[in-house]
């Protein structure tokens, strides 16, 4: 966990983790850890769920169909 790693210079999250909701987990940590960057990592292309993500904290997106 994030409080036991004060260390912790970045998060990548899966928009879709077992036992995440999506979006609403992203707002949870990014208000939890302000200090923390957080980057999800998604299958979804979807606008939707990156303005989301977006508007919930995360500091950036990564399609896993990125190539580069």
């Amino acid at each position: 966990m994030a409080r036991d790693n004060p260390d912790i210079d970045i998060v990548l999250l899966d928009l879709n983790m077992p036992d995440s909701e999506g979006a609403p987990s992203v707002k949870l940590f990014a208000t939890s850890y302000p200090g923390i960057p957080v980057v999800v990592v998604s299958a979804s292309e979807q606008r939707g769920d990156i303005v989301a993500v977006l508007n919930s904290g995360a500091s950036g997106f990564i399609s896993k169909k990125s190539s580069g």
